[in-house]
């Protein structure tokens, strides 16, 4: 009976929990549509940076609404890779919010001359903060949700938040190279080119390893123990590892492309 008592105890918490969850929406919501509104109803006194951030809020904005939307209609059940989505929409909402508070307040609020626009553009900052307290409330709670359902989500993990962190320093400084017209395509043309070869290193590498005989792969799919049964649907290990090596080919021929388009920018330029 104590055991049953627990569980269900258990079980209130946990939907208490995804309660919390779908709350903490709202305010996520109106405090970006606010950010985004109060921007642009400063018209031509938003400045570029304005126009940077708006599109940063009116993004988060809609995702937002959507993600609401979406667990309202009990679509969650139904896709269960959408819990994984909005975790991660979570946490690079949160950095995108604060990052867009500071920068925003330090790269233009400070310069405005007292009067209501200033006011206006204090108002943006603190409803983006808000943002991302907010945001940053629901990873909180979703990591409390895993602990107690046992569940693995990478994004919430040590590992994980670390390469949050790093994807998003690396779109920042992207962001400001994007101001250099010069440099900017010829570090675009190395990063891709050492794209590509790490690709092409990783997509030879699998395919020996995973498809030939000398090297203990199996190169034909009856080689396979775990595909040896004709009456399975689900797809058995050497159909993964095949999908695998063409996403890989495909990805390869994505950056083949880009090196090809930053190629000609660079020798646009050098002209």
């Amino acid at each position: 009976r104590h055991g049953t008592m627990s569980n269900s105890g258990a079980a209130l918490y946990l939907a208490d929990l995804d309660t919390t969850c779908r709350f903490l929406r709202l305010p996520q919501f109106f405090s970006t549509c606010m950010s985004f509104s109060l921007v642009a109803d400063m018209g031509i006194h938003r400045g570029y940076v304005g126009n940077w951030f708006m599109s940063i809020w009116c993004f988060c904005c809609a995702v937002t609404l959507i993600v609401l939307t979406v667990e309202l209609r009990r679509f969650p059940s139904e896709f269960p890779f959408f819990w994984y989505l909005s975790n991660t929409y979570a946490c690079y909402a949160a950095l995108f919010c604060l990052s867009a508070s500071i920068i925003y307040s330090l790269t233009y609020v400070q310069f405005l001359p007292y009067g209501p626009h200033r006011d206006q553009a204090i108002a943006v900052t603190v409803f983006s903060c808000i943002a991302s307290v907010f945001y940053a409330m629901e990873v909180v709670k979703m990591w409390e949700r895993c602990k107690i359902y046992k569940t693995s989500c990478y994004v919430l993990t040590v590992p994980g938040l670390l390469k949050v962190l790093e994807t998003f320093m690396a779109g920042i400084i992207f962001a400001f190279i994007s101001n250099l017209p010069g440099p900017f395509p010829l570090f675009q043309l190395v990063l891709s080119l050492l794209s590509i070869l790490l690709y092409i290193s990783a997509l030879v590498l699998w395919l020996l390893y995973q498809f030939n005989k000398e090297f203990g792969g199996h190169p034909q799919r009856s080689s396979d123990e775990d595909c040896k049964d004709e009456l399975a649907y689900d797809m058995c290990a050497w159909d993964q590892r095949l999908a695998v090596a063409i996403l890989t080919a495909a990805n390869l021929l994505v950056y083949v492309t880009e090196l090809g388009y930053w190629a000609c920018q660079v020798s646009v330029e050098t002209k």
